[in-house]
C-alpha cells in the first residue's frame, strides 16, 4: 500500500513511502501438517511479513484428510497469528502465488532428489504461470 506523511511541519512538503507487505507463499498437501511444516513457517515468518499456507487441491489424490480438514487444523494452529493465511487451491501454484501477491515459495528439501523435484516444477510454475 502507499503511506502519506508529512515532513516536517510543513503540510506543503510531504512525502509517500510505497510499502509492499512480503508475502511467502508455502504451497503442500499437508496431508497431515507435520512438526517439519510448522518449522518451516515459524522460519519464515522471521523472514516475511506474511505467510500463506496453501493447501493444494488435487481430484486424483486420495489423503488421510479431506481438503477442508487440512485446512482447519492448520488454521486452528495459527488462530492466534494474524501473520499466517491458509487458503486451498487447484490452479497452478505460479497462477496462485500471483493472486496472493507472493514474492517468495517456500519449499520443505528432504533430500537430492526432493531438490531436483522442486527446481523443476519451480521452473514448470514460472514458465506457464506467465503464458497467457
Amino acid at each position: 500500500g502507499i503511506q502519506w506523511g508529512f515532513f516536517g511541519k510543513s503540510p506543503f512538503l510531504f512525502t509517500f513511502v510505497v510499502t509492499m507487505k512480503r508475502i511467502a507463499l508455502f504451497p503442500g498437501s499437508f496431508d497431515p501438517f507435520t512438526r517439519g511444516h510448522e518449522s518451516l513457517v515459524e522460519g519464515a515468518l522471521r523472514l516475511f511479513d506474511e505467510v500463506v499456507i496453501a493447501v493444494g487441491e488435487n481430484i486424483s489424490k486420495r489423503g488421510l484428510l479431506t481438503t477442508e480438514q487440512r485446512i482447519k487444523l492448520i488454521a486452528d494452529r495459527y488462530a492466534n497469528d494474524s501473520r499466517v493465511k491458509v487458503a486451498s487451491y487447484s490452479c497452478l501454484t505460479g497462477d496462485f502465488a500471483r493472486q496472493v501477491g507472493a514474492v517468495a515459495m517456500i519449499r520443505g528439501i528432504r533430500n537430492s532428489i526432493s531438490t531436483i523435484y522442486s527446481c523443476c516444477w519451480g521452473i514448470i510454475n514460472f514458465t506457464c504461470s506467465f503464458i497467457s
